[in-house]
């Protein structure tokens, strides 16, 4: 049996830690995992304009997962980066309505599908 700490370790030494992450830099398979202040969440792209996305307010409000569109990023609620997926110190605005606070961490898990 696998323990957990393992497969975290295995999953980590897979992962790449980037400061932003622009929508032409994914591909359909691929993991984002966000942190904010309070919450992490999970993002997998599933095509170009739509995510399937679980954790946070999406998990509180029992909405995981969710499919969904990144309408893009956003700095100190001012200026919106729509080609942005995630970047550290901005906040993901989904097409929802929800906005998330701002963001701390970002890991990229490459999918090993084709599309």
């Amino acid at each position: 049996m696998i323990s957990l700490s393992h497969s975290l370790r295995t999953l980590q030494e897979q992962s790449l830690h980037v400061d932003q992450l622009y929508r032409w830099e994914v591909k359909f398979g691929d993991l984002i995992i966000v942190s904010t202040e309070d919450f992490i969440y999970s993002i997998v792209v599933l095509e170009k304009t739509h995510y399937l996305v679980s954790g946070g307010v999406f998990e509180r409000n029992n909405l995981s997962p969710m499919k969904i569109s990144i309408s893009g990023c956003r700095w100190e609620q001012t200026t919106v980066e729509p080609e942005l997926l995630a970047a550290r110190g901005y906040q993901i605005m989904f097409s929802n309505g929800l906005i998330t606070l701002p963001i701390k961490q970002i890991y990229l898990i490459r999918s090993g599908w084709q599309n």
